[in-house]
């Protein structure tokens, strides 16, 4: 009989130390967890001190009842039911030793990170932290063993990553100013908008949706009447598309079969075929071009409510921040993008061009053109600036190796467009100037390719607010077979 208290004692001990231990790894603002642990811990106490008293010596006598062991057994084949239970719970491994930590909204976070490290790390383990406010990913792969962790934040993701909790912030918005300024202080030399510090990693749009049978006009004021969408997509949505004037609903997608009238919106990554709703197009101004969300014209920008997916990370982040995003850059993580149903960086080409387009590019090369194709990218520029922007400097490094196979024998012709903020005088020379700067970068590649100027014309977004006219002030890349 001491033989066997002496054991449940052991067996007792050893119960607290793993109690012990689970509480260490659990979430330290999760009160009703540290409460249940507590709880476990008063009650394995109760049943060591019941384990500890049964073996000590005693002078001969009776044995114990046998219903005193068989309590105290119960007591310990609860307390571990109940640990088990409560460690089930419980982080794969304590927040601290992470190895990698990403912030992004709970949209991007579900949709987009959380498929993404399924992808790149095989044996990835997903687990919800407690309260929903992000995740544990548990790997044994070296670059982020024990793992990493994901946290949610619908606004601000830059300010964690200035505050160095974060290795990697992924957003659908660029830095602002205040940001930028911030980032210079925190990091001398570094700057936010510098591939050294940041790569577009996707694309995505707002899709606007329709009831089956409503008429196909072109929705032309997003502010016009109520938009449907699900409560967790409307912060995300507002802040891209502040002019919406949003409803809750449970499913956009069938909210639209009210009436011909009804409408939603979403995200284009959520969008199938098959389902019940009907994309609307969109024109943004009577001289834009009327369009529906595809993945061409979400990667050439031209659909008004296309954005860009940034991940951002400092010069303090850990290596393996880069690691994820060279990784996300590559072939293979650029299909596991696609396969998580965002538009890729990938460069495609669609036949098809304008009569004005046909016209610059006959005069650019000396000859008539009566069709061309067009690569699925527009290079972008600064205000009144032939500096490139971020995702147009990768772009041009992706050209040279698809021009190449696509196109080996093509004439490659750039064409330069402007907002409409200075007259005929300004603009048409600096279009030029823009198709002549990325003509010339890609010469060094060594691809002749010429280049036409054409104004402020065939806008893509309404010149009336700055985010459009960033988007007029484009180059597009033309390809004309001999």
């Amino acid at each position: 009989m001491k033989a066997s208290a002496q054991q449940l004692v052991r067996e007792y001990q050893a119960l607290k130390a793993s109690i012990a231990s689970a509480q260490a790894t659990s979430e330290p603002d999760d009160e009703e967890g540290q409460s249940a642990f507590a709880t476990l811990g008063i009650d394995a106490d109760k049943g060591l001190k019941r384990a500890q008293r049964l073996a000590q010596p005693t002078p001969p006598g009776p044995a114990p009842p046998p219903d005193l062991v068989s309590g105290i057994n119960t007591t310990l084949a609860g307390v571990r039911d109940d640990l088990k239970k409560l460690d089930e719970g419980q982080p794969p491994f304590p927040p601290e030793q992470a190895r990698l930590t990403i912030v992004t909204s709970p949209v991007l976070a579900r949709s987009l990170i959380l498929p993404l490290l399924q992808a790149r790390f095989a044996d990835a383990a997903v687990r919800a932290q407690p309260g929903g406010h992000g995740w544990y990913i548990a790997s044994a792969d070296p670059l982020i063993s024990p793992g990493a962790l994901v946290r949610s934040a619908e606004a601000d993701a830059y300010k964690p990553l200035l505050a160095g909790t974060a290795d990697l912030i992924v957003s659908d918005q660029p830095p602002d100013q205040q940001v930028r300024a911030a980032f210079a202080q925190a990091f001398p030399g570094a700057d936010p908008d510098s591939r050294a510090n940041a790569e577009v990693i996707a694309l995505d749009a707002i899709a606007l949706l329709g009831h089956p049978n409503r008429t196909d006009d072109p929705v032309r004021e997003l502010g016009a009447g109520r938009w449907g969408a699900q409560a967790e997509a409307a912060p995300a949505l507002q802040r891209l598309a502040p002019t919406l004037a949003l409803t809750e609903t449970a499913d956009p997608f069938t909210a639209v079969l009210a009436g011909p009238d009804t409408q939603a919106v979403t995200f284009h990554h959520q969008w199938q075929p098959n389902l019940p709703a009907q994309l609307l197009a969109y024109q943004p101004s009577p001289k834009a071009r009327v369009l529906k969300p595809s993945a061409f014209s979400i990667a050439t920008e031209d659909y008004a409510l296309s954005y860009r997916i940034r991940a951002g990370w400092s010069p303090g982040s850990r290596p393996a921040a880069r690691d994820f995003v060279t990784w996300i850059t590559s072939e293979a993580g650029q299909s596991a993008v696609t396969a998580a149903g965002f538009v890729d960086l990938r460069l495609d080409v669609e036949a098809g061009a304008d009569p004005v387009i046909l016209a610059a590019l006959g005069a650019a090369l000396g000859r008539d053109v009566t069709s061309a194709h067009r690569y699925s990218t527009n290079l972008r520029f600064a205000l009144n600036r032939a500096a490139l922007d971020l995702k147009t400097q990768a772009d041009l490094n992706r050209l040279p190796p698809s021009l190449a196979r696509d196109f080996p024998d093509g004439q490659v012709v750039i064409l330069g467009f402007t907002d409409n903020t200075g007259g005929s005088g300004v603009n048409c020379p600096l279009s030029q100037e823009r198709a002549g700067n990325i003509a010339e970068r890609l010469n060094q590649f060594g691809i002749q390719a010429a280049a036409a100027g054409l104004c402020e014309q065939l806008p893509v977004d309404t010149n009336d607010t700055e985010a459009g006219r960033a988007r007029n002030r484009r180059a597009e890349v033309w390809v004309v077979k001999p």
